[in-house]
């Protein structure tokens, strides 16, 4: 005969067991318990600017969407979403890899991103006469909040011009209640318009890891312009990188100290990039880890940033943390072989 000692540890145990099934549902699906009034993150993508004038050149389509990225990451009230990201979408959804955003695939492109609104246009003319049609597109809906041309020398000016002018209109989406402030790129950047066309070209021979190209371009770069802290930064990049038969662990610190230096001519992110960098590399673990958690806490699709701390996670027994942030970047990234590899 059951007491009402024995009734009470059956419900408690019933009751234990309830809570425990209750914990295990929402770690497998936490998605069944979030509040539905609590709304996704907004987020903005700029997809392809490209350029119908060369096709065959990418350096410009490349160079004006690295200059918006650059300005709306430091001014945007609402986070940017990685360029990698979107490339990576591009192609699980149509196949194909680097290369520009066909115009029939930006919807799709933007929709799987689940950003809240995105910036693309098309550049047209040369160097002498060249003006670019953008517009902001509400992505739910594919609503237009603003098509417009804009026209200016240099593309950072064409940048700044278009910074402007968008800014508002994602303070007024966002519902932002202090008016941003546009940035000048070339500010954080280079007033050189050669040394730009060299890093673009630098950056892209480094993704197809062809990196003495890479390196002779950025050394071009910093020789027309020596304040270019990100071209700095890039080579420090470069010269530390996984390809082992041209890393050169001295060369990498002199070029992320040479970009700390100039560290007022970067962006807030970079900067903090670039300090994370030569921490590491100079072996202060945990300054390089304090400052690539706060990096991947605001930026968590950069999948560099990802694969950098995960990797310094890793290097120095952080096992447990190294797997959380190599599941999260994973199901951004769902086919690349470093995350899975670590993971």
């Amino acid at each position: 005969v059951e007491g009402p000692r024995s009734k009470i540890k059956i419900v408690g145990f019933i009751a234990a067991a309830a809570a425990l099934m209750l914990v295990i549902i929402v770690l497998i699906n936490p998605a069944l318990f979030r509040d539905e009034a609590v709304s996704e993150e907004l987020t903005l993508a700029i997809i392809d600017f490209r350029d119908l004038s060369n096709a065959d050149d990418r350096s410009i389509s490349v160079g004006l969407t690295s200059f918006l990225h650059i300005g709306l990451d430091e001014s945007s009230p609402i986070r940017v979403i990685s360029s990698d990201l979107i490339y990576d979408i591009r192609r699980r959804l149509f196949g194909s890899g680097r290369g520009e955003i066909e115009p029939d695939q930006v919807f799709e492109v933007a929709r799987e991103a689940k950003c809240a609104m995105f910036l693309t246009g098309q550049i047209i003319g040369s160097d002498d006469e060249r003006y670019v049609t953008w517009r902001l597109v509400e992505t739910r809906s594919g609503r237009n909040l603003a098509a417009r041309r804009a026209e200016g020398g240099s593309l950072a000016d064409i940048a700044d011009g278009i910074i402007a002018e968008t800014l508002p209109l994602i303070d007024r989406e966002a519902e932002s209640e202090a008016a941003s402030t546009p940035i000048s790129v070339a500010a954080v950047t280079t007033n050189s318009t050669q040394a730009y066309h060299n890093y673009i070209a630098g950056i892209l021979a480094f993704e197809e890891r062809r990196l003495p190209d890479a390196i002779e371009e950025l050394e071009n770069a910093v020789r027309y312009d020596s304040t270019f802290a990100l071209a700095y930064a890039a080579l420090s990049m470069a010269h530390y990188s996984s390809i082992a038969t041209y890393s050169d662990r001295d060369l990498a610190i002199e070029y992320a100290k040479k970009a700390a230096s100039l560290k007022s001519r970067l962006s807030h992110k970079e900067r903090q990039r670039v300090e994370a960098n030569l921490a590491r590399a100079e072996g202060r673990v945990q300054d390089a880890l304090a400052i690539l958690r706060e990096l991947n806490k605001s930026w968590p699709d950069d999948v560099d940033l990802a694969k950098t701390l995960i990797e310094v996670l890793y290097l120095y027994g952080y096992m447990q943390e190294a797997l959380v942030v190599s599941r999260k970047s994973a199901t951004l990234y769902p086919d690349d072989q470093f995350l899975a590899s670590y993971y």
